[in-house]
């Protein structure tokens, strides 16, 4: 593949995965919306970040996955995304910060402008849903975040705390997240998706299953994980 001969030849290119702190993305609560949230859902929230690493979160530099039909590279402190979709034999290299970037489909560069921006916008659709499915406990406290305590619940026979979490226009739409936290161990089992607000019943739900990458819980339903302190800058430039 070319994208894997660049990464052979980039040794002298690597780029450290952190350096520029200015161009963070959601990776902080530094914008969650505190006046809006319950007492008990952030005090629910900020126990299940706890136990699944807490501060360590902040600390993640690279993180690579897979996902269904695609695989995604993140850079988590400059908000650079690489995202390989083999359904739609489409790579995509999007800054998170601005929302430019590169999409190639079929072998072919994207350059019609309002495609580019399309297709740009629906990767990063694709990125916060499965960074959600990834690291649940860490995106509860989300810039644009709004949290509430939605009392207990029963799923799949066992009762759990839930709380709604629901993000502000950030470019995906009004999403709406409902996430079941054992009540005893405090940490997440079940997420739920609403393409919308106003949405009574769930798009769909997953169970949410943990597994220690490093000093943090990631999810394992989502395939391979690796963490990485720096990657060649081909990585995020070109496909």
């Amino acid at each position: 593949m070319k994208f894997i001969a660049l990464l052979l030849v980039a040794g002298l290119l690597l780029s450290s995965c952190g350096k520029n702190r200015e161009a963070e993305v959601d990776h902080n609560a530094s914008k969650f919306n505190v006046g809006e949230s319950d007492p008990a859902a952030i005090e629910l929230a900020d126990s299940v970040m706890l136990l699944a690493g807490g501060e360590n979160w902040s600390k993640m530099k690279c993180i690579s996955w897979s996902a269904p039909e695609r695989k995604l590279i993140w850079d988590t402190q400059r908000g650079k995304l690489r995202m390989e979709n083999q359904k739609e034999n489409a790579i995509y290299l999007v800054d998170l910060n601005s929302g430019q970037g590169r999409v190639q489909q079929n072998g072919n560069e994207i350059t019609d402008p309002s495609e580019l921006k399309n297709m740009l916008a629906k990767a990063r659709f694709i990125w916060v849903n499965d960074m959600y499915a990834l690291a649940m406990p860490f995106r509860l406290k989300d810039a644009g975040a709004t949290l509430k305590y939605m009392g207990e619940d029963s799923l799949k026979g066992n009762l759990y705390n839930v709380l709604q979490l629901t993000l502000a226009n950030d470019g995906t739409g009004q999403d709406k997240y409902k996430v079941y936290v054992d009540i005893k161990a405090k940490v997440i089992k079940y997420w739920s998706y609403f393409a919308d607000v106003n949405q009574d019943t769930a798009s769909f739900t997953r169970a949410w299953t943990g597994d220690k990458y490093g000093n943090v819980m990631l999810s394992a339903g989502t395939g391979g994980v690796t963490l990485d302190e720096q990657l060649p800058e081909a990585t995020f430039t070109e496909f």
